[in-house]
């Protein structure tokens, strides 16, 4: 890095009420190196301080007699503009400024470094930093513009509107995004229902075959229970006709026989001992289901 004083013409003259305003730099190339914006963005107010001096062309000793003016507020960098600034013309010279300004410019007087490629990578604040009058500007489109604040409120302007249809933009893309969420949940929620559902149906399903599968069961459990107590009525002789009818009418209830059959036995053997007793059979004859006409057992009618 070499650190020089960069003599650079600057901008032609405009005046704006009391003051004129100028473009004091813009981003490019110049006589003493390339100016990037950053390095303008960076550097040049701090630079150009509030109170800066003006000259008539670049004369090293800075002579007060070729002081024309200052600029007041130093140097603002206004995006898409450049380093720009007001200059305060002394009384004596307004009239002079008036008359050659509009077709004259401005050059940068300040210390700066720049690198072995030529760019300028620094501006230095000092105490004799100043933009001054010359009759040819150096970097295009620097000077005092005519319209310079118009140009400025422009390109605030313009930033402004970015700015805001980039917020819109931005706002736009919030209501998406909160959009593509309601959906999302309200998809999460469709399928964590229908996941429910689903289940619910299975579930059913499985339920209503467990029904069926035991009601099957329970029928065939019945019939082959009925089919064990019939096979066990059937077993027994001399039962009367009635018994055995009441026998499986109980059977066919579901009732539980095997008492049942026991108790019928019993009455039976009990006529039979009756019976035999009063002599109504004779010696050697047995009492059997076909001798029922014989006698009635009383109470054992279904």
């Amino acid at each position: 890095m070499s650190k020089t004083c960069l003599l650079e013409s600057a901008s032609t003259l405009t005046k704006s009420g009391a003051r004129w305003s100028a473009v004091l730099a813009k981003p490019g190339q110049g006589s003493s190196g390339y100016y990037s914006e950053d390095v303008l963005r960076e550097y040049g107010p701090k630079a150009l301080a509030p109170g800066a001096k003006a000259f008539v062309n670049h004369d090293p000793e800075r002579n007060p007699k070729d002081m024309i003016g200052t600029y007041p507020d130093g140097a603002t960098y206004v995006e898409g503009v450049g380093l720009v600034g007001e200059l305060e013309v002394f009384p004596h010279w307004q009239s002079f400024v008036e008359t050659v300004g509009p077709h004259a410019g401005l050059s940068i007087y300040m210390m700066g470094e720049s690198d072995e490629d030529g760019n300028i990578t620094a501006l230095l604040p000092d105490v004799q930093n100043g933009v001054d009058l010359v009759s040819y500007p150096g970097l295009e489109g620097s000077g005092l513009v005519e319209k310079l604040y118009e140009s400025a409120k422009t390109a605030r302007s313009e930033k402004t509107s970015v700015t805001s249809a980039q917020e819109k933009k931005e706002g736009n893309m919030d209501e998406v995004l909160r959009a593509v969420e309601a959906l999302s949940t309200k998809f999460d929620t469709f399928v964590t229902e229908s996941k429910n559902a689903a289940a619910a149906a299975v579930k059913a399903e499985a339920d209503a075959d467990a029904i069926e599968t035991a009601k099957t069961e329970a029928v065939e459990a019945a019939i082959a229970s009925y089919d064990e107590k019939i096979t066990a009525i059937d077993a027994v002789e001399d039962l009367l006709p009635s018994q055995v009818e009441s026998l499986r009418k109980a059977a066919k209830r579901g009732d539980d026989v095997a008492p049942l059959i026991e108790a019928a036995k019993s009455i039976v053997d009990e006529a039979k001992q009756t019976l035999t007793e009063s002599g109504s059979i004779g010696r050697g004859r047995v009492v059997t289901g076909s001798d029922s006409r014989s006698f009635a057992v009383e109470g054992f009618r279904a």
